[in-house]
């Protein structure tokens, strides 16, 4: 086990790869549940790994899984479910540190094909998401620090894929008007303070955003 000071989940999986002492690295949320035949069908896949990012498939009830499934190639990978080899995740730098609770898993994924690897998805790999349909207490009591992460973290990441200032606009615009109707990220709270706290988040998320040095260089 290692343990961190002032962890968030992009210095966890980090400091997990780090550890590792194995060729293949297997992420998962600590609020999985495995399928019964995960581990058979993850056997038959490490062949498959070379270049490639292969995601999982993530379900809300288990159903039936044969392993003779074609992989279904994907732009963008939810890292609660991954397998790839150790030595490409040590190549394109890991996961960005700065993103410290939101946006992680698709910074990771835009710079994983910037640098050449294919990210799959295989639905032999199921999983089923364990999680508290409110989100949990950290999300339900934090709404003025989640609000503040996720407009900090959405501008960051726009920043590290070279968005435009009018997509920078775009994106913190859609964001708050999700978050504000209850159809974001965020849990608990009113409609009112959720868009309360992502407004008064812009001003520090756009220093943070342009000051923040980036921790890793997206491959030219």
């Amino acid at each position: 086990m290692v343990l961190l000071e002032q962890a968030n989940i992009a210095r966890a999986r980090n400091a997990g790869a780090l550890a590792a002492k194995g060729s293949v690295l297997l992420f998962l949320d600590d609020d999985i549940v495995l399928h019964e035949s995960y581990l058979v069908f993850l056997a038959d896949m490490l062949s498959a790994i070379d270049e490639n990012v292969i995601s999982g498939e993530i379900v809300e009830g288990f159903g039936d899984v044969s392993k003779n499934v074609d992989l279904i190639p994907m732009t963008w990978v939810s890292t609660a479910n991954i397998i790839m080899a150790r030595d490409q995740f040590v190549k394109i730098g890991g996961f960005d540190e700065n993103l410290y609770r939101f946006n992680e898993d698709a910074e990771f994924s835009h710079r994983a094909l910037s640098s050449g690897l294919k990210i799959f998805k295989s639905p032999s790999l199921q999983v089923k998401h364990d999680h508290n349909p409110d989100g949990g207490v950290w999300r339900k009591g934090a709404v003025p620090e989640a609000a503040k992460a996720l407009i900090y973290c959405d501008l960051y990441f726009a920043r590290t894929i070279g968005a435009s200032m009018y997509d920078r606009f775009w994106m913190v615009a859609n964001r708050i008007r999700s978050e504000a109707y209850g159809n974001g990220r965020l849990r608990g709270g009113t409609r009112f303070s959720r868009l309360f706290f992502c407004l008064v988040a812009i001003p520090g998320a756009l220093l943070y955003s342009y000051k923040t040095p980036n921790l890793i260089k997206t491959p030219a």
